[in-house]
């Protein structure tokens, strides 16, 4: 009787991390993962109350920017681009400045979990003229990656020329 408990057992295991396989291969399914995804943004939008504290992916949901849109908001290095090369040409009023960039709690490393004050995330919601700032910010950011990428193609394509010659 003791045998048939055991194999009863080990055929119960067997059979749980062959769906736990099943499952893993499923839910690593692109298509899986983003509706996954979008389910648990929607459910976490509908909440009346939220945490304390958001993740960068949850605070880009509450503010309408994707994560790599919040780490423009967030680095430093990004926004004084930004605002270095509005300062030759015009008003930086129009971008956010370093004041107004988005701080994650704690002083966390680069490579380190950000998480931002809910309060703070709910009071830039609502805020017009820093929402309408920091999407001319990210606009911006990617204007002048985009120019620069060009200028180093042109470079690369007028050395290559020179070479040839």
């Amino acid at each position: 009787m003791n045998s048939q408990a055991q194999q009863s057992q080990t055929w119960n295991a067997n059979k749980l991390a062959e769906q736990a396989r099943w499952l893993k291969t499923i839910c690593d399914q692109p298509l899986v993962r983003f509706l996954a995804n979008e389910r648990g943004r929607e459910l976490f939008l509908g909440l009346d109350c939220s945490p304390a504290r958001l993740t960068v992916e949850q605070a880009g949901w509450r503010l309408g920017f994707t994560v790599d849109e919040i780490g423009i908001l967030m680095s430093q290095a990004k926004i004084q681009a930004v605002t270095s090369s509005i300062a030759r040409d015009g008003d930086t009023s129009i971008v956010l400045n370093q004041e107004e960039r988005l701080r994650p709690l704690g002083h966390p490393r680069k490579q380190q979990s950000k998480y931002f004050p809910s309060e703070r995330v709910r009071e830039l919601e609502s805020n017009e003229v820093w929402l309408d700032k920091a999407l001319r910010t990210i606009r911006m950011y990617w204007r002048i990656k985009k120019n620069k990428r060009a200028l180093m193609d042109n470079e690369q394509t007028t050395g290559e020329e020179a070479d040839g010659d």
